[in-house]
């Protein structure tokens, strides 16, 4: 087993919601599909993880995007 000292966090639905302030699962999806936002992680039938990196990444590209 390897041992990376950089643990992967994942995060559900709502703590996706929490961190981008996104008030729908559906707004996630329209940005998924218009704007990039991360595609999630199939973590079995009918669960679904984002990596929390990956959502952090984009909203720091927004905020770079904004600043111009």
């Amino acid at each position: 087993m390897h041992n990376d000292t950089h643990t992967k966090q994942l995060l559900d639905i709502n703590s996706v919601k929490k961190k981008t302030d996104f008030k729908s699962t559906t707004s996630i999806y329209t940005k998924m599909r218009e704007e990039g936002f991360p595609k999630p992680i199939s973590c079995g039938t009918r669960t679904k993880r984002w990596l929390a990196s990956e959502v952090d990444a984009w909203i720091e590209q927004r905020i770079a995007a904004s600043r111009g």
